[in-house]
C-alpha cells in the first residue's frame, strides 16, 4: 500500500550541498513541507476505483510528487532520473528516495501492450484503405498517426505546417507564475478558447483580471465583447484582426504595456519548453502526457516560489 508522506527520514540523510542550485532546491523542499496538501493532491490522482489498496509499499505519493519535480528541475527522462536517484546524493536528499532494490514483473503488461498494438494496426489498415482505395475524407479525429501513442492530434497553426502532439494552452500573471494550463482535444482554434481560459481564470481566482494580453488568433470582436463583460477593462490581442484599438483598451500607453507583457509571456513558455520540458513529452499515453504538462507547470512555478522568496536570515 502507498504512503502519502515519508514519515522520518533516514539519519544517514546526507547534507545539503554548498551550491547555489543545491540552495534552491533546498528553499524548495521547505515550500513542499509547508504545504502537505501537495501530497494529498497526489493521492487523489494516482488512487483509481476498483484498484486494491494492498501490495508493496512503493514511492510514497509525496516522493512521486518530489521525483516529478525533479525530473522537470534536471531536464531528464525518466532513465536518467532513476539513475541520478541512485548516484546523487542531493536528488536522494530532494527526493527522499531510498533504493530498494525491488522489481515489478513486466510480462503482463507487455501481454497487454501487444494485444492493444494489434487492435491499433487494424485502424491503420481501415483508414489507409478508406483514404487510398475508396478515396474518402477521413476526419482527423478519427485518424491514427501513431501506434505508440494513438491519442496523439495533428495540429495545424498558420504558416507553420502540421506537427503532431496536443495543443497546450496556458495563463500566467505578472508575477511570472503559470496560473493554469489546459490540454486540449483536437485542434480547437484560439479563437475559440480565449474567453474559456479566461472563465476558468476567473473560476479559480474569484475575478477576472483588470487587464489581460491575448496572442493574436484570439483576436475578434466577440472575444472582446465577452471579456468585458467579464470584468477586463483592458483586453489587448497582439493583432488586431478588424477590432479598433480604442475598443480594446482607451490608453494608448496600456496598450503598448500589455503588447510587451504579452511578449513576456513567450518568454516564460520558452523557459517550460527550454528548462523544464514541455517541448517534447517522453511519458506513454495521454493521461501522462497531461500529467507530464502539469508537472512541469509545477516544477516552473515551485522554482518562481522559491527564488520570490526572501532568504532566510
Amino acid at each position: 500500500m502507498r504512503q502519502k508522506r515519508t514519515t522520518q527520514t533516514s539519519i544517514l540523510e546526507p547534507n545539503p550541498v554548498d551550491h547555489p542550485f543545491a540552495e534552491d532546491m533546498e528553499r524548495m523542499s521547505a515550500f513542499l513541507d509547508e504545504h502537505p496538501e501537495f501530497a494529498d493532491w497526489v493521492a487523489a490522482d494516482l488512487s483509481r476505483e476498483g484498484v486494491s489498496e494492498v501490495g508493496r509499499q512503493g514511492l510514497t505519493h509525496e516522493s512521486a510528487l518530489r521525483c516529478g519535480v525533479l525530473k522537470h528541475l534536471r531536464g531528464e527522462s525518466c532513465r536518467e532520473l532513476a539513475f541520478a536517484l541512485r548516484d546523487s546524493a542531493t536528488a536522494q536528499r530532494f527526493a527522499r528516495w531510498r533504493d530498494t532494490g525491488r522489481r515489478a514483473s513486466r510480462a503482463a503488461k507487455w501481454i497487454a501492450a501487444a494485444d492493444a498494438m494489434l487492435a491499433l494496426t487494424a485502424r491503420v489498415v481501415d483508414q489507409t484503405r478508406r483514404r487510398v482505395l475508396d478515396g474518402e475524407a477521413v476526419p482527423a479525429s478519427e485518424k491514427i498517426v501513431s501506434l505508440f501513442e494513438p491519442h496523439t492530434d495533428i495540429v495545424v497553426k498558420s504558416g507553420r505546417g502540421a506537427e503532431y502532439g496536443h495543443k497546450v494552452n496556458l495563463s500566467t500573471g505578472r508575477s511570472g507564475l503559470v496560473l493554469d494550463a489546459v490540454v486540449e482535444d483536437g485542434n480547437p482554434a484560439d479563437s475559440s478558447r480565449a474567453v474559456p481560459m479566461l472563465e476558468r481564470v476567473a473560476e479559480r481566482y474569484g475575478a477576472a483580471p483588470a487587464k489581460a494580453a491575448f496572442d493574436g488568433g484570439c483576436a475578434s470582436k466577440e472575444n472582446l465583447e465577452a471579456a468585458k463583460a467579464l470584468g477586463v477593462k483592458h483586453a489587448v490581442f497582439h493583432k488586431k484582426r478588424g477590432v479598433k484599438r480604442e475598443d480594446m483598451t482607451p490608453s494608448a500607453w496600456q496598450y503598448g504595456l500589455l503588447k510587451r507583457f504579452r511578449a513576456g509571456a513567450e518568454a516564460c513558455i520558452s523557459h517550460l519548453k527550454r528548462c523544464f520540458g514541455l517541448a517534447r513529452c517522453l511519458w506513454r499515453g495521454l493521461p501522462r502526457f497531461k500529467a507530464h504538462a502539469q508537472s512541469a507547470v509545477f516544477a516552473h512555478n515551485l522554482l518562481r516560489f522559491a527564488r520570490l522568496r526572501p532568504k532566510p536570515a
